[in-house]
């Protein structure tokens, strides 16, 4: 979409609107956090007045994570989730191609690999199949046994699909973070914090965010020692962090807290595949990168794949083992990038030949091209 250009008679008045500063609670929030006037009063007029809570933006911890069994839903989906892993099941994940898709797929077969069960996945070729769970590739794993499947970033509008899976004795978890229909799926449970009735107090997290939740969730019910659960949550929040940025929801309350702590881990990764991620895209061990360098530089990589080839090679990436497996295909990724930002100079620059063709008229706002 091309904006159109202004009449050359419209003329605009800026008005600027600047905010009252109450100077000694701005002075005493400088004071007691020893930062810079300038510094707090963007916290003040962000809302954060007290020390305490313009503490935890700045320096947020595990604490100040929700408590999972918050979510609607929850105790019925670890409640299933527990006994498929305990009988052996074999649980079918379903996710959608984009950096949080594939992030949600990886952090849950992950933990419930370490949790003893036996996970596979699915993800849909863009092109091919499109978005969304399909009922064909539902009813070949209820052919091949799946009795489990969880949808992550994906399902909340797949009432019908649900309906049929049941048909197939397929029990199925939605974990997913866009707005539910009327028509909430029919599901042993729904994670979802938008849908209706759920208390869960922050209505931002996205779809890893969710499956998060679930994960926390799991460990807590499976009482692993305090270390050892804390190590892997903050493992699990390096790609929650990266999905979260990628998929530009708010970075306020817990979605802060989640990427604070998740980039901040970023400049030690033992995952080979997120190693060699952050290694095509500039970021040598050591160096962490920032909010607006992931949103640039490495979640286009990942988003690569799925848009001109298979997202199934990003979750492998980050589930081999194989250092020189994994550089192998974040160089495919690096090079899949490449290919997509020459994609659309191609597409702009057509786009652009267009305009020239079809001049805007004055009371035009703007023009949609499609192909």
């Amino acid at each position: 979409m091309v904006p159109a250009a202004a009449p050359a008679n419209r003329r605009i008045d800026p008005r600027w609107q600047l905010p009252s500063h109450p100077g000694q609670p701005i002075q005493h929030l400088a004071r007691t956090l020893n930062i810079g006037l300038p510094a707090a009063r963007v916290l003040y007029n962000r809302g954060y007045h007290e020390p305490f809570s313009a503490q935890n933006f700045l320096t947020p911890d595990l604490t100040l994570l929700h408590d999972p069994f918050l979510l609607l839903g929850m105790d019925r989906a670890v409640a299933r989730l527990v006994r498929a892993i305990e009988q052996k099941e074999q649980i079918l994940i379903y996710g959608d191609y984009d950096v949080d898709g594939t992030s949600s797929v990886v952090i849950l077969k992950k933990a419930i690999d370490l949790a003893g069960g036996l996970a596979e996945y699915r993800v849909p070729h863009r092109l091919r199949e499109g978005y969304g769970m399909r009922p064909e590739v539902l009813e070949e794993a209820a052919g091949r046994g799946v009795k489990l499947v969880i949808s992550v970033d994906t399902g909340i509008r797949a009432a019908d699909v649900v309906r049929a899976a049941t048909v197939l004795g397929v029990d199925m978890i939605i974990t997913d973070h866009h707005l539910p229909d009327d028509d909430v799926p029919p599901a042993v449970a729904v994670l979802n914090p938008n849908q209706v009735g759920c208390p869960y107090p922050e209505k931002n997290l996205c779809g890893a965010g969710v499956t998060f939740k679930l994960i926390q969730a799991l460990l807590q019910r499976l009482a692993w020692p305090e270390a050892k659960a804390r190590r892997m949550i903050e493992s699990f929040l390096k790609l929650v962090a990266i999905a979260t940025v990628a998929d530009v929801v708010p970075l306020t309350g817990e979605n802060r807290v989640i990427v604070k702590i998740g980039l901040s881990g970023l400049d030690r990764v033992a995952n080979p595949g997120l190693r060699a991620l952050l290694d095509v895209a500039g970021f040598n061990e050591g160096k962490a990168p920032s909010a607006g360098q992931v949103a640039f530089r490495v979640a286009p990589r990942i988003n690569a794949a799925g848009r001109m080839a298979n997202a199934s090679d990003v979750i492998e990436m980050f589930l081999t083992g194989d250092m020189d497996k994994a550089r192998d295909l974040a160089t495919q990724l690096h090079e899949l990038n490449q290919t997509r930002q020459q994609t659309e100079q191609e597409i702009v620059a057509e786009v652009l030949a267009m305009c020239d063709e079809n001049p805007i008229a004055a009371d035009q706002f703007a023009l949609v091209f499609s192909k």
